[in-house]
């Protein structure tokens, strides 16, 4: 008979003091005894936890710190870039996904671990990339770049896509025609709209791309300080990568273009302003650029005319 039974009984039943002290000890150790055993299994069931084998953890740190996992085991990188990857797939939205699984073969990842943050996605790119940096160039470690670079240019985060990109470029990588193309132009772009090494980024470019006929028109009028024709490229710029680096040179394009307009113009037309200028950047955005302009109605007052003195 179960105790909620015995209970019942209990309760039920008129029987002398001393036989319902009997009955309520009697109650009472089943009871201590049900919860005694309960206790005596979670106990046992934690000991058994307790001394079963951990998984090693995918906590790593990086190789120039003192860290050999990754260095050391091929399987352990792959098992970290599929982590990785995961974790990428869940903080990034649908067109994003399609776009990473149409430009590198990340279609045999089915991992569900990743439960990364955006930085620390970045942050274990880098300790990958550590790792397979002294190894020989494989199909996995030019998986591993490409992705990196695909991943921090849309964010802009250089510290990892221009070590990424180095590697790739390096001699015995097997790349493409078109992945050459594109990490050249994504370089050449940095060094001129970031580092302002324009010589550079141009011979680059002529050199990795002679056939390049986009790119260059580009760089040539971030070189000329051709602010419009510059402005013009950057609106109709649909690769986003590219307009991400690009974006690096607008507060230097806008500033050459306040000071141009400033000395050239007393009025211009609000409508033409407002086309003129990129979707994201107001005429409020230009003030500290030295832009002291005010709006009456359609007419930006660039400056006020001075007026004669009477003779």
């Amino acid at each position: 008979m179960s105790s909620n039974s015995t209970k019942y009984t209990f309760r039920s039943k008129q029987k002398p003091a001393n036989q319902n002290k009997e009955a309520l000890a009697v109650n009472v150790d089943a009871k201590n005894n049900h919860i005694n055993s309960n206790v005596s299994e979670e106990a046992l069931q934690r000991r058994k936890l307790r001394f079963q084998a951990q998984p090693q953890t995918k906590d790593y740190g990086f190789v120039s710190r003192g860290e050999t996992r990754l260095k050391e085991s091929e399987s352990e990188r792959r098992k970290y870039f599929d982590t990785i990857v995961s974790s990428f797939f869940k903080l990034c939205d649908e067109a994003t996904r399609i776009e990473v699984r149409e430009r590198i073969d990340v279609d045999s990842i089915h991992s569900s671990d990743g439960d990364m943050t955006m930085d620390g996605v970045l942050t274990s790119l880098r300790k990958l990339r550590e790792a397979i940096l002294g190894t020989k160039p494989s199909s996995f470690s030019k998986k591993v770049l490409l992705f990196s670079v695909r991943v921090a240019v849309p964010l802009g985060h250089y510290q990892t896509y221009v070590p990424s990109i180095t590697q790739l470029l390096a001699p015995g990588v097997d790349l493409r025609p078109d992945e050459r193309q594109e990490l050249v132009v994504l370089l050449s772009l940095h060094w001129s709209h970031f580092s302002n090494e324009n010589s550079r980024a141009l011979s680059l470019l002529i050199r990795g791309c002679p056939e390049d006929t986009r790119t260059r028109p580009l760089l040539q009028s971030w070189i000329g300080n051709d602010y419009h024709r510059w402005l013009n490229l950057y609106k109709v710029e649909e690769d986003n990568s590219r307009a991400r680096i690009m974006k690096f040179g607008l507060p230097k394009v806008l500033q050459h273009m306040v000071n141009a307009v400033n000395v050239s113009y007393f009025n211009l037309s609000l409508s033409f302003l407002q086309d003129y200028l990129p979707q994201d950047i107001s005429l409020q955005d230009l003030e500290v650029y030295g832009a002291r302009w005010s709006v009456e109605g359609d007419n930006v007052v660039i400056r006020a005319r001075k007026v004669a003195k009477a003779a």
